[in-house]
């Protein structure tokens, strides 16, 4: 079959070159487009920059199949690159490289690639793909808009992209990408299959966005990077509004302002856009964002809170309230941001991506506004998604394609055999012990409200960092000694960050602060775990290890057609205790990705010195 053929990165339909063929039937000639695609998101940039959170997707007749993060296979978090992952997705659909119609990829922090550049990338890894078979999609933030839009099963919708920084638009004036235009906030229209561009916010050099500030707040509080703003958010929860009076974000005639300032530009005109970038490059930067975020909270507030910090672990009240203030001040920029948005279109359906759209306090906010009928967010909203949106951007693109595939689960990893399950155990024998039960979930329900911490493996594993019950580490939510042991023994996580309960979706307006509206609108976000609304008070006692210092929880909403097994598992917890709903953490262990096979299982249950695994029809134990 016929491929795409891309000769340039423009976005352009009379690109196609459908394969003609002949209908059996009528002897007419019929259009037939790429029906399977494999979406991956580039390793590298041009001057060398190697990128995190590399994923592949695999898409078959308008559906995705399978997906998965590249760090799930190789064991190490933020992974870069997709061999793995797209070896992975072929296998688990029997297909090889040459039954792919399309290979589509974008890249971040770097130009759209020139085909013949992501043609040798893909090669080094393992993708030796022809000419016809390439789409490039032009642009980082298109690809999460596409993420977003088209599982979203919404007819037409705002899509809200913002994230650290995406592609760089226009000439490149500075080896360091950062100094150039970049994409940091940009909104889309979706209507149909079509996804169009309204306008960008803050793509200058020298401005910040959502992202990029947040990461900067992010660095001054002793984190590493932007993959740790959870940890940033955990933080605000604690915050008293000591800095209220200080401003981040403020509106202005183009959509918003940052007050931040950015590491200054030190370069004019045009460079070699091959230039080195050195890891003091990245240090000097690092050390200029600590010192922004230093200089703005003095100007606004008068009080200097000095440098940034160089570890979280035992947190003060300063880094406390500085992370109050950029969290409150992303929450009112960003519901500020919907609000204009919506009020233009007269759209009232909305899409988050990028990595700010994992922020499940802002997005709680969000999902609470009048203007907003429903809402919806990609769970792989990070740079992982990349890799659907890609898939999904290049189905879409090709005019015959009007289908749209409705993302109903997030379980898109493969799933494991019983005969794989028991060669795991066999190999590792001479180190755990297991029995085999009738009912998984009655064993789990028993084994919790006994107070043991199990390790819960079950299905396809989910694509994104959550983990929503099908690779879980669960606990007694009764327990108030759950989260110190899960802290300090399990996990090993600093005690201001909190844990999430799994709730039965059918129960979850009994102890949650929602309304109908809120239901309606929040249904999906629920389900994949990406917004925190209030226990409700005369609850909270009921459930100390899941309920947060200010009285919220992520909650996931579980479903029984979504995910059967871990919802009669949690129904079961119910019956014998009364409460519907679990402890729910991912299975990882400290400075681990979440486990994907049988192995990883049983190699982190031990390291994690868990209690017991419950994987397929096994309990399985340390010996």
């Amino acid at each position: 079959m016929g491929g795409h053929r891309r000769s340039s990165t423009r976005h352009s339909q009379s690109a196609h070159r459908p394969t003609r063929l002949r209908n059996l039937v009528t002897e007419e000639p019929v259009v037939s487009m790429p029906t399977t695609i494999l979406g991956v998101n580039l390793a590298r940039t041009s001057i060398g920059i190697d990128l995190d959170d590399g994923a592949a997707t695999l898409l078959e007749d308008g559906h995705v199949t399978v997906a998965i993060a590249e760090e799930r296979l190789t064991r190490r978090k933020h992974a870069g690159g997709f061999a793995n992952a797209a070896r992975y997705c072929l296998a688990a659909r029997g297909l090889a490289l040459a039954d792919i119609d399309t290979v589509a990829v974008s890249i971040c922090c770097d130009h759209a690639p020139e085909p013949e550049f992501a043609r040798h990338q893909l090669a080094s890894e393992g993708l030796a793909v022809e000419e016809n078979q390439l789409v490039v999609v032009p642009s980082h933030h298109l690809s999460h808009a596409a993420s977003a839009f088209y599982p979203s099963h919404f007819e037409e919708a705002v899509v809200i992209v913002a994230d650290n920084e995406g592609t760089i638009i226009g000439d490149r004036l500075d080896p360091r990408y950062w100094l150039n235009r970049l994409e940091r906030t940009s909104i889309y229209i979706g209507r149909g299959t079509d996804l169009h561009l309204l306008r960008r916010y803050a793509d200058q050099p020298g401005q910040l966005g959502f992202g990029a500030a947040y990461n900067h707040f992010t660095k001054w509080l002793g984190l590493r990077n932007h993959h740790n703003a959870g940890q940033t958010m955990a933080l605000a929860a604690y915050g008293t509004g000591r800095f209220d009076g200080a401003t981040v974000f403020s509106p202005a005639r183009d959509g918003f302002r940052c007050h931040l300032e950015p590491p200054a530009l030190t370069a004019s005109g045009h460079v070699d856009s091959h230039g080195p970038i050195d890891e003091f490059d990245l240090e000097a930067a690092a050390l200029l964002q600590t010192e922004a975020v230093r200089d703005l909270v003095l100007a606004q507030s008068g009080i200097d809170i000095g440098p940034g910090h160089n570890s979280c672990q035992d947190p003060t009240a300063a880094q406390f309230e500085v992370a109050q203030l950029i969290q409150s001040e992303l929450q009112q920029g960003l519901s500020e941001l919907v609000r204009s948005v919506v009020a233009e279109t007269g759209i009232h359906r909305v899409c988050l991506a990028g990595g700010v759209a994992l922020n499940c306090v802002a997005n709680t906010v969000i999902a609470e506004l009048d203007e907003v009928h429903e809402l919806f967010i990609q769970p792989a909203a990070s740079d992982v998604g990349q890799a659907l949106g890609n898939a999904l951007w290049a189905y879409s693109w090709a005019p015959a394609h009007t289908r749209r595939w409705g993302m109903s689960t997030c379980s898109l990893g493969r799933t494991y055999t019983d005969s794989e399950i028991t060669a795991a155990i066999t190999r590792w024998g001479d180190r755990v012990t297991s029995e085999q039960v009738t009912n998984a979930g009655e064993a789990g329900a028993r084994l919790l409200a006994e107070q043991a911490i199990i390790g819960w493996f079950d299905g396809g594993s989910e694509f994104g960092p959550r983990g929503l019950g099908r690779r879980s580490v669960l606990a007694d939510p009764r327990d108030p000694t759950a989260k110190h042991r899960l802290d300090s023994v399990h996990k090993l996580r600093a005690p201001f960050r909190p844990y999430a309960p799994s709730v039965l979706a059918e129960e979850v307006p009994a102890w949650f602060d929602i309304d109908h509206d809120f239901s309606r609108t929040a249904s999906q976000a629920m389900a994949s775990m990406l917004v925190a609304p209030h226990i409700r008070s005369d609850k909270r006692h009921l459930v100390p290890a899941v309920a947060f210092v200010d009285g919220t929880a992520r909650l996931q909403a579980v479903t029984e057609l979504e995910n059967p097994h871990f919802h009669e598992l949690i129904r079961a917890f119910a019956a014998a205790t009364g409460v519907p709903m679990v402890l729910n953490t991912s299975f990882n262990a400290s400075g681990d990705p979440i486990i994907e096979t049988p192995d990883d299982a049983i190699e982190s249950m031990l390291k994690m010195r868990l209690d017991v695994l419950i994987i397929g029809r096994y309990l399985i134990r340390a010996r």
